[in-house]
Order: C-alpha cells, then structure tokens, then sequence
C-alpha cells in the first residue's frame, strides 16, 4: 500500500509537525515536511526505515509514554515530554487507526517551551497559585483603580509579611521616581508623600544590571554601602531590607514593585515578578480606559466638563425628577476682540481665567459649552442656597480685574422644566450681555462684572483727562480745529500717554468706556469755550467698538442737542486700519452719522499698510495723513515724490481737507503747504494743551 499518499493527504494539508509510525514495530511510516525540518532530519532517507523514538525523542529504546499497542484502534492519548535532542518540551497528541492492514500511530507535535516556563514560574507551590490568582482577580474585577491596586498590594505585603508593598513609578524623563501606590502594615506610617520626584541614581546600589534588565533583588541595608543615597533612605524609613522588581512595558523598564522588610517566603520571590508581569498591564489599561473617559467628558482647554458630558449629565436629571433647579449661563464678554487683536493664545487665557474663577467659587457641575460660553447645573437645591452661590459668584468677578463676564440664572421648584430654566438663564444672559453694551452709553449699573466696574470708577475718580492739540491754517496761521487726546494720571503727579494704557482696556474690550468719556468731554468743552461760534470743529479718535455700540448714533444725536452743540462740530476720527470695506456694519454707521451731520476723518492715512480702496466706498470730511509721511519726507527723495502723489491721488478722489499730523520743523510744513495739504498739527504750531491751557490759547 501506498503509505505516503495516504499520510500525505491526512497531515501535510494543515502544515502541522505530523508523523506515522507502526504501533507494532514502532517503525516511522511518515513524517511531514514541517516535523523534518523541526526535528532536524535531513529528508526522507534520513528517517524512512528507522523507529520513531529514534528520530523524535534521540533516544534507544521505547518511551516510556508511548501507547500500549494493545490499545483499541481510534483511541487518543496526549503527552507532554522534555526532548533533550532538541532542547524543547513537546505535547505530543496521537490515535491509533488502522492504515491498510497495519495498526498505526498517527501523532502530532506541538513545542510548549514557552508555555513550560511560564508555567514554571507559577508552579513554585500550590500557595504560590493561589495567590497569584486572588493578586490578578483583584486587579482586574475591582472597579476603581486606586481600590484594586490597594487590594492587590495588600495580599502581596501580607504574603511577604511586609511593612510595606508599593509601586515606584519612573517619570517619562527617566531621571527620577515617585511613589504612586502603597499599602501599609498596621502600625507603619506611610512612605508616599516622602517618595516624590526622587533622583533615580538612588537606586544606585541596585546595580547596572538590575536597572537595565531582568532580577528580582533582596537586598539588606548592612550590606549596602554607607556612601550611597539608599543607604540613608532605608535608614530615614527603618528598612533592614527590601524585596523589589522592575515593572516592563516593552522591554522598556517603568517603574518598580517592591516589599519592604519581608520576614516570610523570602524563597518565593517568583510570585513578586509574576504579579509584576500582569500589574503593569492591566495599570496601562485601566489608566488608557481613564483617559479616554476623562478626554471625552472633559474641556481640554479649562478642565471643566465639556458638552458631551453636559449632555449626558442633563439626561440623568431629567430622568431623576428633581424638586427643584437651578441653572446659570456665563459668558465671557469680548473673547472675539481679544482674539481678533492679540491671537487665540491670548483668548484661551481669558477662558481658562473664568473657569478658574468658576471653579474656586463653585464645587461642581461646571461645564464648557464651547467659545465663550459656561453652564453650571444645580438639581435639587434650595432658592436661598442657590441665590448665594449666584451672589458668590457674581462678588468674585466684581473683584476680577482680568475677565468680564455676563451671567443669567433661573430656579424653580415644584418639578420644574429642567429645559425651560436653561432656556430662561440663556435668555437672561443674553439680556445681560446686552445691557453690558448700552450701559456704555446709558451709564447704568453693570450687573456683568469686574473690568467694566474698575474702568468706570476709574473715570468717576478723574484718572481720565482730556488734552486738545490745536490744527492750524497753514496759509492763514488760524486755528481751525482741535484734536481731543486722552491722557491718564499715573498717581505719581504724571500723565501717562495712551498707548501706555488703551491696549489694555481695548483687550478687556473696555475701550468705548473710555471714548464715551472724552466724546462726552469735547461736547461739553465745544459750548463752553464757544468753539461753534468760533468756527473750531473738535475731533475725537473712536475705536470701532464703540462705533458699533447698539443706539450709538441716536445717544451721540441726544448728547449734542443735550448742550446745544451742532453735530457738524464734532469730527470722529477712524483709523483707516480699523475699516475693511467689506464691513458692512461699520460703513453702515458711518454713514448714518454723515446723514445726522456728524463729520468723518480718516485718520493715520499713508501708513504701511494703507490702502484708497476705503476712499471708494465712503467718503471723508477730512483725511489725516500719518506723523510717518511727515517724518519721511526728510530721508530720502523718493519719499516725497510718493508723499506727493498720495496727496494728488487722495485729492482728485476726493473734496476732504487735508490735514498733516506729526509736523515738528518748517521744512515739513513748507513742503505740504506748496502739495496742497494746507492744516497741520504738530509740535511746530502747538503741544498739546489741558482745558484751561486752550481756553487761554483760544482767548488770545
């Protein structure tokens, strides 16, 4: 018969380390080309014709697990056998089937080295097994991790009969150590706070070895040398020994799990490097499964809860009915300014400095919504309770001098509407937010915050003052208008010049305080000096905050009639780098002032950056070329020739006066008389002067 064929077609279709042998004779019948090549045979004519104990086991007679061959036909058997021929442990699997008129051995190998060890390992006693089982379901069927690892450190130390059993964990610099988990003996004070961000050279007596590879080390304090750092550490922690172990993630040494002053079982240190295999795995799990929750349940801008997490935490109120609720909205107020101005880094500081506000004033269910917007969610708290922590809150950012806030609340009782009473504090805040733009105008008590109370007291204190620096005719040497200038008292008896201080409150989005004041100022300056009946128009620089202020051109209208003062006298000055001319909103109110009679500059004209495209789309009463124009003409040729051509240019394009600012020497005021810029401010006509300064400049 064919034997080959046969066994071919049975083993050789799943690559397995097959063979068939004689139950008889114990003569080799076949053997796969993956057991060949296993077992070291150098093809067919090295096996065909000799016993199988022969070629698999290197050996001279029958093993001594081999089937009896009186063994019923179809019978399996399975053995487990160290070869010493080729130094593995097998399991061999078998069934005797009858092949033709031949009873036979058809077996499989299957190399259980590794599984050996490992389980040589574990096999240390029966004990050792029942520990190392109680350490793992303790480790991976406690639900919360510091609980599990404190469990698990617990049957350890108690196993050892230990002082201490602990986890030193290496920072991701892998220059120091901390102790992460403990457990204590009774009677032992804790290490933990002792163990911190220690130098890992103290380990030092270790040995290179041990830091680098694989050992279990018992060491005693007597023999470690008096020199070295952990010597004074065991003495400071009254250790006469230790028992510890790396922790491995990749090859990679992570950290320590150690056993101090271990009195039993000192000849079982298996068990400490077997539960270190296994704790080191299911600490990256538990903390990869922690980080995922916490990522998506958590802003990770503030540290608040995110809307995820809101969304979840609602529906559990919902379904739990509370008698009653309350919510809270906040909203940071001007974090598009901020960020438009100084870039996002400089917003997400802002953000992160209301959430600390919130979090120090409020325990918990603080949540980020997105941009500038916060929740808190208080179910089931009493009216007067919550009117406090809103009082609390609200106190707290009064005192804040870096973050504005507009805050809405609603509570109800009775099984409110949990969505109706957020819906009511997002209406509220928006009211608030809305207020916090009229009170600008309106002077009205800010309920929103602490950087709008602090400028508006600074103005009732009178830190804010207003200079005038007149603009001459230069072709008849008369005044013909005043720029208004704010300046702001140092409290030394100086006077700080603006852009020492407007970036600040134009961050803080506080600017239109501060233009409200002067613009309110200069009315009142325009009738008291008589400049209408002078033919003297003022001016006031005006940020777009302000100009985009809901009411503004009806309250500057109120103001003017208020002191009998005609709009034409009152020139607003816009910096040409603040208008886009795809600003809709903003051309919409300037042109709403030019209709109510207002006058319009465009000012610091010529500068880099500076574009006529604006000259197309809105016109000017007057156009204000930058100090820079002034300056340049004086340091190259090519400067004034490009001086002369935007005064052309600005000219034909339109009827506005012309007005140089910065001019400090008669050859700059010669030069843009002859270009057809006849007014000029600066220096060389005259400083800028307080109220009682232009009253007698005005007078003579």
């Amino acid at each position: 018969m064919d034997y080959s064929g046969y066994c071919r077609t049975l083993l050789d279709s799943n690559d397995a380390i097959g063979y068939v042998a004689d139950v008889n004779t114990y003569e080799l019948l076949y053997m796969t080309e993956a057991a060949m090549q296993f077992f070291c045979v150098d093809g067919e004519s090295a096996w065909r014709g000799r016993k199988c104990y022969e070629v698999l086991q290197g050996q001279d007679a029958p093993c001594d697990f081999c089937t009896d061959s009186g063994k019923c036909p179809r019978s399996f058997q399975r053995w487990t056998r160290y070869v010493e021929k080729i130094d593995k442990w097998m399991m061999f699997e078998d069934y005797q089937t009858l092949i033709g008129d031949r009873l036979c051995r058809v077996g499989n190998a299957r190399d259980i080295t590794a599984e050996k060890k490992r389980s040589a390992r574990l096999s240390d006693s029966a004990v050792i097994e029942t520990i190392l089982l109680e350490c793992i379901r303790t480790l991976s069927m406690t639900e919360h991790l510091e609980l599990a690892v404190h469990s698990f450190l617990e049957t350890l130390g108690r196993f050892y009969r230990a002082d201490r059993a602990y986890i030193l964990e290496i920072d991701k610099d892998g220059d120091s150590f901390s102790n992460t988990f403990e457990w204590c003996r009774k009677g032992i004070s804790s290490e933990m706070d002792n163990i911190q961000d220690v130098p890992l050279d103290v380990l030092d007596a270790l040995g290179k070895d041990f830091v680098g590879g694989d050992g279990i080390w018992l060491l005693f304090a007597d023999s470690v040398p008096k020199h070295l750092k952990l010597y004074a550490a065991m003495q400071a922690q009254n250790i006469t020994e230790l028992m510890v172990t790396q922790l491995t993630v990749d090859g990679k040494n992570v950290g320590f799990l150690g056993v101090d002053n271990p009195r039993v079982n000192l000849d079982r240190k298996v068990l400490l490097q077997a539960t270190a295999d296994f704790v080191m795995v299911e600490l990256n799990k538990r903390r990869m499964l922690r980080q995922l929750e916490y990522t998506s349940y958590t802003d990770m801008l503030t540290g608040c809860y995110n809307r995820n997490c809101y969304i979840d935490d609602l529906d559990r109120i919902r379904e739990s009915g509370p008698e009653t609720f309350g919510a809270m909205v906040v909203d940071v107020n001007g974090l598009k300014r901020i960020n438009d101005l100084y870039g996002h880094k400089q917003g997400d500081l802002l953000i992160r400095r209301a959430a600390d506000v919130l979090r120090e004033t409020l325990d918990e269910n603080i949540y980020r919504l997105g941009g500038d917007e916060f929740i808190v969610l208080f179910p089931d708290i009493g009216e007067d309770e919550f009117n406090a922590c809103v009082e609390r809150l609200k106190r707290r950012f009064d005192e804040e001098s870096e973050c504005d806030v507009s805050i809405g609340v609603s509570w109800d009782k009775g099984s409110p509407n949990i969505d109706k009473e957020i819906f009511r504090a997002d209406e509220r805040m928006y009211e608030r937010k809305k207020s916090y733009y009229r009170s600008l105008l309106r002077e009205e008590q800010l309920i929103s915050t602490g950087a709008a109370r602090k400028v508006r007291k600074e103005i009732a204190d009178g830190l804010f003052v207003v200079h005038y620096q007149p603009q001459v005719d230069m072709t008849t040497g008369k005044i013909t208008g005043l720029e208004a200038l704010v300046r702001k008292k140092d409290g030394e008896g100086g006077l700080r010049m603006p852009r020492r201080f407007i970036h600040f409150y134009e961050a803080q989005g506080m600017l239109p305080y501060v233009d409200i004041f002067v613009l309110k100022q200069v009315v009142a300056c325009i009738r008291e000096l008589g400049l209408q009946e002078k033919g003297i128009a003022a001016s006031v620089n005006v940020s777009i905050d302000t100009l985009l202020l809901p009411e503004f051109v009806k309250q500057m209208e109120v103001n003017c009639k208020k002191h009998g003062v005609d709009p034409a006298f009152l020139k607003l000055e816009v910096a040409h780098k603040a208008i886009s001319p795809g600003n809709t909103a903003l051309l919409k109110v300037l042109r709403s002032l030019r209709r109510a009679g207002f006058r319009l500059a465009l000012d610091d004209f010529g500068e880099t950056g500076s574009t006529l495209d604006i000259l197309t789309e809105m016109e000017f009463d007057e156009i204000k070329f930058s100090r820079t124009m002034a300056g340049g003409i004086e340091q190259k040729p090519q400067n004034r020739i490009m001086a002369r051509n935007i005064l052309r240019l600005c000219a034909e394009m339109q009827g506005a006066v012309h007005v140089i600012e910065g001019v400090e020497n008669r050859e700059q005021a010669v030069f843009f008389n002859e270009n057809g810029c006849h007014v000029a401010q600066g220096f060389y006509f005259h400083r800028p002067v307080c109220m009682e300064g232009l009253r007698e400049l005005i007078q003579n």
